[in-house]
């Protein structure tokens, strides 16, 4: 025993029991708080990570929403390039856009978008519907320019077509005036109306020598060659036709009365040698329209020959003579 402060009796055993007690792990403590700690940020953690979850599928499905939109609008141009097609009046063309577009507008914000799709969808349909509109109205516009030029021009080609060129001049010039069209179309134009009434004339010329080669050939066969080229010199075929196109109708008569001729030619030899045609004058009768007098006085010549050569035959028949001899008899008794 010692004597203590203030005279308490200090027992030094009871100090060497304490230095001789168990040590408390300390460093165990410490990691165990630590890890205590780790646990508290761990839940914090899973908390912050189920935040971040949240709202990665609110963009998912934002984003989701805006594709989708962005896809319906091409879609809602071909129904517009349905509607444009089917509606005839282009001027109606922006109304009935403007509907359609409106239409769509409100069917895509009543479908239940979230704050952030609803924005960017009505903001990017409104944006698209603005532009669509903006180019329908062009093209109602430009459909309208190119419906007014194809009137004029089928007005001038009626009043060129009609043989009246000075009016569809005067369409043109109009139509520059208005600048309906520019002067350069204009000009192009009268190009080709000039051509195309340089065609026609061609075209007429050529109807009209046709019909008078049909007229030509059909009063050969009614009258015969001299007939036909007396009429053609007064231009009875072609009013107003040049004396290249009279020359070329002459040797179309020319042409077909020969063909006549030796046709004519061949029918008469036909009937003298099947004994239908006996008398010359028969031959005058049947050909004076295809054959010159020559040509008939020679058929003439060989029909009296034929039958000359067949009078000759006959008489030579045994038979013939006996009954020339017996008609003799007859008349002496």
């Amino acid at each position: 025993m010692l004597p203590g402060t203030r005279g308490f009796v200090v027992d030094q055993s009871i100090m060497q029991s304490v230095g001789n007690a168990p040590q408390v792990p300390v460093r165990g403590f410490v990691m165990a708080a630590g890890a205590a700690a780790d646990i508290g940020r761990g839940i914090g953690d899973v908390s912050g990570a189920a935040k971040d979850i949240s709202a990665n599928i609110a963009r998912l499905r934002t984003e989701n929403d805006v594709i989708e939109a962005r896809v319906a609008s091409r879609e809602y141009e071909s129904d517009l390039a349905k509607i444009m097609a089917e509606e005839q009046d282009e001027s109606k063309w922006p109304e009935r856009a403007a509907k359609f577009i409106s239409s769509a507008e409100d069917s895509w914000t009543k479908r239940g978008l979230s704050p952030d799709a609803y924005h960017i969808v009505k903001g990017q349909l409104r944006e698209w519907g603005s532009k669509t509109l903006s180019e329908i109205w062009e093209a109602s516009r430009d459909q309208t320019k190119r419906r007014n030029i194809a009137n004029k021009k089928r007005l001038v080609i009626e009043s060129a077509d009609s043989g009246d060129v000075v009016s569809a001049y005067g369409v043109i010039d109009e139509a520059v005036g208005n600048n309906d069209i520019p002067a350069d179309l204009g000009a192009r134009w009268k190009i080709d109306i000039r051509e195309r009434t340089e065609q026609k004339t061609k075209e007429r010329r050529a109807e009209l020598f046709h019909s008078a080669e049909s007229a030509v050939i059909a009063e050969v066969e009614a009258t015969g060659l001299d007939g036909t080229l007396a009429k053609l010199g007064k231009e009875g075929f072609f009013p107003g036709s040049s004396a290249a196109e009279r020359e070329r109708l002459r040797n179309v008569a020319q042409t077909v009365a020969k063909d006549r001729s030796m046709s004519a030619t061949e029918e008469v030899a036909d009937l003298i040698a099947q004994g239908r045609m006996k008398n010359p004058a028969d031959v005058d009768a049947f050909a004076s329209k295809f054959l010159g007098p020559s040509e008939r006085e020679e058929i003439k010549v060989s029909l009296l020959k034929r039958q000359e050569a067949g009078e000759t035959a006959r008489l030579a028949d045994p038979d013939v003579q006996w009954s020339i001899y017996g008609d003799a008899l007859a008349r002496v008794n």
